[in-house]
């Protein structure tokens, strides 16, 4: 017996033209409800990621709940612990790239 896998034709397709940016984080934890804060922030630094429509920002996920590891509950007061293999992801248009990388601080 051979294995299978089944295709998905609800799977998300990125398009080629379209690429991830991947930089490292430098911190230990971050809030659980980090989003607001973490596009604030980001926006502060680079002011033209909030007027370029094909930029779009993740946000950053640690592993979930598992061998004995809960993840905390929502709220302002709790944190994620991040990993040396946490990333923070933006994702642009591959004619973008020259813009994102001369706009982005040394």
């Amino acid at each position: 017996m051979f294995w299978h896998e089944d295709k998905n034709p609800d799977e998300v397709q990125i398009p080629d033209d379209i690429v991830d940016l991947l930089f490292t984080i430098d911190c230990k934890s971050i809030p659980v409800d980090h989003a607001h804060l973490l596009s604030t922030a980001l926006q502060a630094a680079l002011p033209w990621l909030a007027t370029e429509p094909q930029i779009g920002l993740h946000t950053i996920h640690v592993a979930g709940s598992q061998n004995g590891w809960q993840r905390p509950a929502h709220g302002s007061e709790t944190e994620l612990l991040l990993s040396r293999r946490t990333k923070l992801i933006i994702r642009a248009p591959k004619c973008g790239l020259p813009i994102c990388c001369s706009n982005c601080p040394a």
